[in-house]
């Protein structure tokens, strides 16, 4: 007796049985959604307070979403400068926080060490903290001109916190840095020479 050919399964049938796979895919992708509209909606918003509704709720339910976190920093920082006393150095805490929670998540991405320098430089860390942050960041991108400006920036605002080979190397950097980057600094740079001529015996001035 021939035995009989089995059923031909049709989408009628799978998705009757690994219904279940559907609705986690569906899930997935709704969370997925969602978690991409809070994180646009948050960055538009005018940062006339410290707190970002959309963004404080993607870092609760997506803590894993690095770029959601460093937007919620930079939100914090741009309320930062804009007051003063404590409401200040709370917002920067918090940029910190929430940088160094980014960092954990992409430890090898130096923009966010370069924001975390950033918060720190405008909190006053110790001169220890300011060298640590600029050797990882050399470290992990000696040669990515993407950061010269702020690096460069940054750096000369801290420079009496940097120990001597730091100095060195950021002028370095300076001769080495595009074109368009140096005559974008020469300006600041200028400013900065002429409040504090220390700098004279380490930049360069072909910028």
């Amino acid at each position: 007796m021939a035995s009989e050919a089995p059923k031909k399964r049709t989408p009628a049938m799978l998705l009757i049985r690994y219904w279940w796979v559907f609705l986690v895919m569906a899930l997935s992708l709704a969370y997925f959604f969602v978690v991409s509209v809070l994180v646009a909606v948050g960055k538009d918003q005018s940062p006339s307070t410290a707190e970002n509704d959309f963004l404080e709720t993607v870092s609760i339910i997506a803590p894993w979403h690095a770029e959601a976190l460093i937007a919620y920093a930079e939100h914090k920082r741009s309320f930062a400068i804009t007051v003063e006393g404590a409401d200040r150095s709370a917002a920067l805490l918090d940029a910190l926080v929430l940088t160094e929670r980014a960092i954990e998540r992409r430890p090898l991405w130096p923009y966010y060490h370069l924001g975390a320098l950033d918060a720190e430089y405008l909190l006053g860390k110790p001169a220890a903290v300011i060298q640590a942050r600029l050797d990882t960041i050399a470290r992990l991108a000696p040669n990515e001109r993407g950061l010269d400006y702020n690096l460069i920036e940054l750096s000369l605002l801290s420079w009496h916190d940097l120990r001597p080979d730091q100095q060195r190397w950021i002028a370095a950097r300076i001769k080495s840095a595009r074109f368009d980057t140096r005559k974008e600094l020469s300006g600041f740079i200028e400013k900065m020479v002429d409040s504090d001529p220390t700098f004279c015996s380490t930049l360069p001035w072909t910028t």
